[in-house]
């Protein structure tokens, strides 16, 4: 019974830091996009 608990709480675990991974990576993209914009918006080009 102790190791269906360690698997389970194995799954979950690795279901939380992906989900972390993910809202980290979309974050980046947004925050990328906005510079892009601010850069756009007073023409630099990078």
């Amino acid at each position: 019974m102790g190791f269906f608990g360690t698997v389970q709480s194995a799954f979950t675990l690795s279901k939380a830091l992906r989900g972390h991974h993910e809202s980290r990576k979309i974050h980046h993209r947004i925050s990328e996009a906005k510079t892009a914009h601010i850069l756009k918006e007073y023409e630099i080009n990078p």
